[in-house]
């Protein structure tokens, strides 16, 4: 079952950010990832690939990514966002794709709320 199809028979209880903490220290954490986690269980993660596709990571409640070396150093938390996002029930996955058809992001739509991450330095998250 691919990313998209999970996303679509779960309610999404929460959208999160994934951030880096250079050494430990948290007033330099960087976004690298944005955390859809589902109701029931189970978290996907959109990340930058290193050649700024989009790279999606499907982890149990309590993991990340295998690629956060070392783990002690990253933390999921609060997106940047304005006020309590309405998600529910996702209504439709899009690909975003750059001009040579390479997937580079997501558009997620909810009934009150799309949600958009673009993939490249920085990751970009939108939600209108």
């Amino acid at each position: 079952m691919t990313s998209s199809e999970v996303l679509l028979q779960h309610r999404t209880e929460s959208l999160q950010g994934l951030y880096y903490h250079h050494e430990g220290v948290s007033s330099d954490a960087s976004l690298e990832a944005v955390c859809v986690s589902l109701e029931g269980g189970g978290r996907i993660f959109y990340s930058s690939a290193t050649d700024w596709t989009l790279m999606v990571d499907r982890c149990s409640d309590s993991e990340i990514p295998s690629w956060c070396y070392p783990p002690e150093n990253w933390a999921v938390d609060r997106l940047p966002a304005e006020g309590r996002l309405l998600l529910g029930m996702c209504l439709a996955v899009d690909d975003v794709s750059n001009e040579v058809g390479e997937i580079v992001g997501k558009r997620i739509r909810y009934r009150e709320e799309t949600v958009e991450v673009l993939a490249g330095e920085p990751l970009r998250v939108a939600v209108y």
